[in-house]
């Protein structure tokens, strides 16, 4: 009785070590991620595209953000700076933020109600089987880190999302977190690399630690499950 309660009290502590250790982790990936994507404004355009069309640049910037989630092959990250370079952080934010949650919520409500034929058209098979071998565990929490960290596109996440048991409210509510915190980071990317002052080689130090650490967690709790 008394082993059984100690593994259950070490899978417990596992588990929460291993939540905080996927959001620090989730910040650090951000913030070694945000200095590449800068060069991606200038790769794919975007920026100078806005700049371009600066009388509608607010209107194909919340549009641009919404199809990225549905359609358009451009890295959220390359949008939100772009925007955040032409208008600003507080505005890319708002605007990147609502055109995000409507894109992913879109892509939801399509995969839920459109049926599979119309799915098959949209994406890649082999990434919906690498999503629900992600997520098989822990949907809610794999859902969020995948929404944060870029592993798979959106338009995946969303999918299997979609096809999965998960309610309407737990998938908004869920969207609506991680992409307050990914538009916010990414319209405040400059900022936030500034201020933290970690080089490419401490930020991969640090990641590879983590993930060190991380990988002897989960055996542990493989262990005691």
């Amino acid at each position: 009785m008394a082993i059984v309660k100690s593994n259950s009290k070490l899978q417990r502590i596992a588990n929460i070590t291993m939540s905080y250790f996927l959001a620090i982790i989730s910040v650090l990936v951000f913030v070694y991620l945000i200095s590449a994507f800068l060069s991606l404004t200038g790769t794919f355009g975007l920026e100078q595209l806005l700049r371009n069309y600066l009388e509608y640049a607010k209107l194909l910037y919340f549009f641009i953000c919404v199809v990225q989630n549905i359609v358009l092959p451009i890295p959220e990250a390359a949008t939100i700076i772009a925007g955040s370079a032409v208008f600003g952080s507080f505005h890319a934010f708002v605007i990147g933020l609502a055109g995000t949650l409507i894109g992913v919520s879109t892509m939801f409500f399509l995969t839920r109600y459109g049926g599979s034929k119309l799915i098959a058209k949209l994406i890649n098979e082999k990434h919906l089987t690498y999503y629900h071998q992600l997520v098989q565990k822990n949907e809610t929490l794999y859902l969020f880190t995948l929404f944060i960290v870029p592993i798979l596109p959106d338009e995946i996440v969303c999918i299997g999302a979609g096809l999965s048991k998960m309610s309407i409210k737990k998938f908004l509510m869920i969207a609506i977190i991680s992409k307050l915190v990914t538009t916010f980071i990414y319209s405040y990317s400059i900022q936030l690399v500034t201020l933290l002052s970690l080089t490419t080689s401490q930020i991969t130090l640090i990641l590879s630690t983590m993930m060190i650490v991380l990988f002897f967690l989960t055996l542990i709790k493989k262990k005691s499950s």
